[in-house]
């Protein structure tokens, strides 16, 4: 996959919200309007905010789409960015302040990642990178690619044990081919 991937959350109910609320531990919401032009203006920013901070959830909210949410959380300026965490809202800013909006983020455990894009890893590092606290993955890679990427690396021993959970019948005494395990491994993702 080449270029960026940016991972919104663009819920379209107030329940929809509140489960992201409580699936992640910080969340930052942009209330907006297609209408306003500093929500227009301050878009791209973040976005990129978003790829930055992959430890925190970035939702976007239509105020004129989800009404329920917007009046919930008494939106009364576009836009209004709203802190989460733990499920909490614990900061709230009017209008386009980016340089408030990155002192939080980095308040929240922005600051001292590395950041690391995933789609230059190899399967090793990956799982290196994933035990490695300080760092933060970017990049966007679809879950099937990543666990097709895994499987790959998988020894042959391992493909075995994978295929006989997955209730294939094998018979550990014949000859197997690698390419064949992993071909048969990627129908189970």
């Amino acid at each position: 996959m080449q270029g960026s991937c940016v991972m919104l959350h663009h819920p379209e109910t107030d329940s929809d919200l509140d489960t992201l609320i409580a699936s992640h531990d910080v969340v930052l919401v942009d209330f907006f309007a297609t209408w306003c032009g500093p929500c227009k203006a301050v878009a791209p920013a973040f976005e990129a905010l978003s790829e930055q901070h992959t430890s925190v959830a970035f939702v976007k909210i239509d105020v004129d789409q989800n009404q329920e949410s917007s009046q919930r959380y008494q939106i009364r300026a576009m836009p209004t960015f709203v802190f989460f965490k733990g499920g909490s809202e614990f900061k709230r800013i009017q209008g386009a302040n980016l340089p408030e909006i990155e002192k939080i983020l980095e308040e929240v455990g922005g600051a001292g990642a590395q950041a690391v894009d995933v789609r230059s890893l190899s399967v090793k590092q990956l799982k290196e990178a994933l035990q490695d606290r300080k760092v933060s993955l970017t990049g966007c890679v679809e879950k099937k690619d990543l666990q097709e990427r895994l499987v790959v690396s998988l020894k042959q021993s391992e493909l075995l044990a994978f295929l006989k959970l997955a209730g294939e019948t094998i018979d550990p005494k014949a000859v197997h081919d690698r390419d064949d395990l992993v071909a048969k491994a990627k129908q189970y993702l």
